[in-house]
């Protein structure tokens, strides 16, 4: 297979930048987790920590990276379902319409998603590893939290792949794009990122048995919109990263 091939396809239009964008958003990743799940006055301590061994800002990286063909499959089963749909109007979808695309896309792909989300929240817990994590996953808690990261999941797919296509009609910079996208879609999903991360990290459901003591617990701690900077900063990044890397894949498939 020549290279103009693979490079048109449509998994690697859609694969690659995912897989930028996964890397280079990790560490604001796990400064979210950590300003989620660790006291507050032990959140200075921590993040000093990760800064002092940057290495450490990665960690769950090779997890994530697992959640890169999740993240390629929502834009690739987004971007199939908006053509059927189209075929089928015999018109292009409209910005609502491109957001109810997206919503569906990212149900389906947060059922490969969640159990992924399940294993960083708990690497980022004192004293677990991965094999630790894996060997606590089991059929009861493999999809603990799915509802809330197919919500959470359905807002970014809006924010990466609809917003942002939306925004740079008016505007030639995929970075402003990026932040535009995230300005709306952050506020949004961070109470529910938040709860889903309170009820996820206890795996075995010992102390948070439901999704509505998750949300009481973080509301009666003020910590219901923690995190929101590294999340908008995270979206952001994804955003722009993912939106440069598809532009210059564009770019290189016309100059073979």
């Amino acid at each position: 297979m020549d290279p103009k091939t693979i490079i048109g396809s449509e998994t690697f239009k859609y694969f690659v930048p995912a897989m930028g964008g996964m890397v280079t958003v990790t560490p604001f990743i796990n400064i979210k987790y950590i300003l989620q799940t660790t006291p507050s006055d032990k959140v200075k301590q921590e993040l000093l920590g990760r800064v002092l061994k940057p290495y450490t800002l990665w960690k769950g990286l090779p997890v994530n990276m697992l959640l890169t063909p999740a993240i390629a499959f929502m834009g690739l089963s987004g971007n199939f379902m908006q053509r059927k749909w189209e075929a089928h109007q015999g018109a292009p979808l409209n910005p609502v319409q491109r957001i109810m695309n997206m919503v569906l896309a990212g149900s389906l792909v947060s059922l490969a998603q969640n159990p992924m989300d399940l294993m960083v929240i708990n690497l980022n817990q004192p004293g677990m590893t991965l094999n630790k994590v894996i060997y606590q996953l089991n059929p009861h808690n493999f999809m603990r939290g799915y509802i809330l990261t197919a919500a959470r999941e359905s807002g970014f797919g809006v924010g990466v792949y609809a917003l942002v296509g939306e925004f740079k009609k008016y505007m030639d910079s995929n970075l402003l794009a990026g932040m535009s996208a995230s300005a709306i879609v952050a506020p949004i999903t961070q109470p529910i990122d938040t709860v889903k991360t309170e009820y996820q990290k206890d795996m075995k459901g010992e102390t948070i048995k439901t999704i509505r003591q998750a949300f009481k617990k973080v509301c009666a701690e003020k910590r219901l919109m923690k995190g929101l900077l590294p999340r908008f900063t995270t979206i952001t990044v994804f955003s722009a990263t993912i939106a440069e890397l598809t532009d210059q894949i564009k770019k290189l498939e016309q100059k073979l």
